[in-house]
């Protein structure tokens, strides 16, 4: 009960800083800076970098254009440990798909993007087999106790039968003991054996869906070129949390500069109901 009168008391004075929140975390084009308020009790700072553009690709089979975070970080540009997203897209054609743009490209949100000279043929914007010119922006937290990916779980096993399958939902994970926040920001699924091959190179159907986590079931599956049989392999998830401290919630509004007062404010309602910062779930 004195848990959830703080809450009250602090959302309360920190009710003018809310009401700023969006419903999705969208760039502010004017500072980068926005909120994510998905309901739960501690918004999400969002930050997007502004573009980056630090390779252009010359012609010839063995170059491209490298906007990785190994080589922006080279170039003297901070990037986050652990960006939670981004965004890629040719300088002087912002708005088309590298579908529209008829080229190769990866885009990983672990890696950055990687476009290969070698990779290309001549398409309806680049009549010749070269990468066009990419920028990157990157979505980090700026604060990273308030976000945090789970370790790897696992807590189901497929059995043969077209009745089996593996379900590592929300729910069965909880029912293992393992807590999960009610309103996880991302998911990411693997198979255990295999955790660098996507779901469609392993030849398996499967849902890893960030409402409710991952289920495969052996019904939908066919003979492909890992299993032999119509059986899902093993697969595991980590979920991205938002961490619901009041403490972290004091440093998200020192960050929102809205003056230190607010800030001992908060802390002087912990103080006064006994609240230390909780554990993050392992």
């Amino acid at each position: 009960m004195v848990k959830v009168y703080f809450i009250q008391v602090f959302f309360e004075i920190g009710s003018y800083v809310l009401q700023e929140a969006q419903e999705s975390c969208d760039r502010d084009e004017t500072s980068g800076l926005s909120v994510l308020n998905r309901g739960a009790p501690c918004p999400e700072i969002c930050e997007w970098s502004p573009w980056i553009d630090v390779s252009r690709p010359l012609y010839g089979p063995d170059s491209g254009d490298y906007e990785t975070y190994e080589n922006i970080r080279a170039h003297g540009i901070e990037v986050c440990t652990n960006p939670l997203n981004i965004s890629c897209r040719a300088v002087k054609y912002p708005a088309l798909s590298f579908q529209e743009l008829g080229q190769k490209v990866k885009c990983d949100v672990s890696t950055g993007l990687v476009c290969e000279n070698r990779d290309q043929v001549p398409g309806p914007v680049m009549p010749d087999s070269v990468c066009l010119n990419y920028e990157v922006s990157i979505y980090c937290s700026p604060c990273p106790e308030i976000c945090e990916w789970s370790p790897w779980i696992d807590v189901s096993r497929p059995l043969y039968g077209p009745d089996s399958g593996d379900y590592e939902t929300y729910d069965n994970i909880r029912a293992h003991g393992i807590e999960v926040c009610t309103n996880p920001l991302n998911i990411s699924c693997r198979a255990v054996k295999y955790p660098a091959l996507s779901f469609q190179e392993l030849g398996q159907k499967v849902k890893c869906d960030v409402s409710i986590g991952l289920v495969c079931e052996n019904r939908d599956q066919v003979p492909g070129p890992v299993m032999p049989d119509s059986v899902c392999l093993n697969y595991e998830v980590t979920i991205l949390e938002e961490y619901s401290d009041p403490f972290v919630l004091k440093s998200v509004f020192e960050h929102l500069g809205k003056g230190p007062a607010l800030a001992v404010a908060v802390a002087a309602v912990a103080a006064e109901a006994g609240i230390r910062p909780e554990a993050r779930p392992r």
